[in-house]
Order: structure tokens, then C-alpha cells, then sequence
């Protein structure tokens, strides 16, 4: 069996895990994402750039308005920041955010 198809015994939902390599990161949710950033801050990041505000971003993503507010300053501090309008500006320009939001407005 190769060394990267070893499993692990199965973990708390029942499915087994492939066990890691020496030197690899564990998942942490910001192991592929653009920029450090979690899945959730991406999400969150592009809301915040299509000038949504804490409120309606939580609302958006099922979370509470504190955790959206958490996820702002979370990516603020990674990207360098200095206000929720400098975020959405490092957004555009770095391709993390489209220019055309979905709805095409």
C-alpha cells in the first residue's frame, strides 16, 4: 500500500482519514485558500466586498453578527487592512473578490 493511501482508524464521524505524511500540515482550513485565508473568511471577504454589512453577511452564511465581525478582522489583519473599504479595495485587486458580484449587479 502506498504511504500516502495509509488510513488512520476511523475518526469521530465513522470515516477513516489518511494519516499525514511527514511535513504535511493538518487540515486547517487555510491550507489551499488564497492569501492565509480560511474558506469562511474567502466567503466572507467577498460579502464584505459586494458591500454587505456584518448583519447581512451573517445572515447570508447562517452565523452570528459577532462571528461575522470576527471573520472581517480576521482577514483584515492577514491581508493588511486598515478599514472595510482597504479590504474589499485588496479584494478587487488581488482577484480573492469578483468585480461583477453573482446577481450581475
Amino acid at each position: 500500500m502506498p504511504r500516502d493511501a495509509a488510513r488512520t482508524p476511523a475518526g469521530p464521524a465513522g470515516r477513516g482519514v489518511n494519516a499525514p505524511d511527514q511535513g504535511d500540515r493538518p487540515d486547517d482550513g487555510a491550507v489551499d485558500e488564497p492569501a492565509g485565508l480560511s474558506a469562511r473568511e474567502l466567503e466572507v471577504l467577498r460579502l464584505v466586498a459586494e458591500a454587505h454589512t456584518n448583519a447581512e453577511i451573517a445572515f447570508a452564511l447562517n452565523i452570528s453578527v459577532r462571528t461575522a465581525q470576527a471573520h472581517v478582522a480576521s482577514a483584515m489583519s492577514k491581508l493588511g487592512a486598515r478599514s472595510r473599504t482597504h479590504l474589499a479595495v485588496i479584494a478587487l485587486r488581488r482577484g480573492l473578490a469578483p468585480l461583477d458580484p453573482p446577481d450581475g449587479d
